[in-house]
């Protein structure tokens, strides 16, 4: 599987994709950081810019779809994953390689992205008193639970990519059933499942205490599983011709 992983990893990284993906979010990052420097004094402060990026942790679900892309749906459209499987690589690890290097790949760029906001932050803004150890270790707490609702994500958006393989119709399911699954549920009056979406957990990490953070992680953590056992399913039984 490291063999997998590594030979993603090396045609990703000789792409420019993924390196105009990263450094449009970074630009985005520091412009927040500059548009709170140049706003308001109360706005001019690290703590505040701290809240203020886990307040936008939905934002990355919207770019999880495009390392799926790279990683997953491109094989499928250039019908290349079945010179992989020549070789007599197991479809259930070819799969699991596939959503592990799109989520370290994820993790990469939000560190890139997340380095760059907090540094600029430190350079262009006013330490306040707020500014405490506890804070930074609430900030990175929800930082990490919100990687287990993004690894989620990734599994959904891999599950959409091989139900819809060759065309960009799981693009629209995917950001259809984050986006619009709870206006579904209360349409049909099933409000008690609104608890269980990705969008829901996402939004708890970013406005629960820190001592309620299990509860989204956990329920994240099953949704994972539920699509990378469908996806695998699917991609075992899927015509790679």
């Amino acid at each position: 599987m490291l063999k997998l992983i590594f030979a993603d990893f090396y045609k990703v990284f000789h792409r420019t994709y993924f390196y105009v993906l990263t450094l449009v979010l970074a630009a985005l990052a520091v412009f927040v950081v500059v548009s709170l420097h140049t706003g308001s004094p109360q706005a001019d402060t690290v703590s505040v810019a701290l809240q203020l990026a886990l307040q936008y942790l939905v934002m990355p679900v919207m770019v999880l779809p495009c390392l799926t892309d790279i990683v997953l749906n491109e094989e499928y459209r250039e019908h290349t994953a079945k010179n992989t499987m020549a070789y007599g690589t197991n479809r259930v690890m070819l799969y699991s390689a596939k959503l592990i290097t799109a989520f370290l790949l994820g993790v990469l760029m939000m560190a890139v992205v997340l380095g760059l906001y907090f540094a600029a932050s430190m350079v262009l803004l006013q330490h306040d008193t707020a500014l405490t150890g506890a804070l930074l270790g609430e900030f990175f707490i929800r930082i990490a639970a919100s990687c287990v609702v993004y690894a989620a994500c990734l599994g959904m958006a891999a599950f959409f990519s091989t139900l819809c393989s060759r065309n960009t119709l799981w693009l629209f399911l995917f950001y259809g059933a984050f986006l619009f699954s709870d206006l579904l549920l209360k349409l049909l009056r099933l409000d008690g499942g609104t608890a269980y979406l990705l969008k829901t957990q996402i939004l708890s990490v970013s406005g629960n205490p820190v001592n309620q953070l299990l509860r989204p992680v956990l329920i994240s953590l099953a949704t994972l599983v539920l699509f990378y056992v469908a996806g695998t399913v699917l991609f075992c039984k899927k015509d790679m011709s």
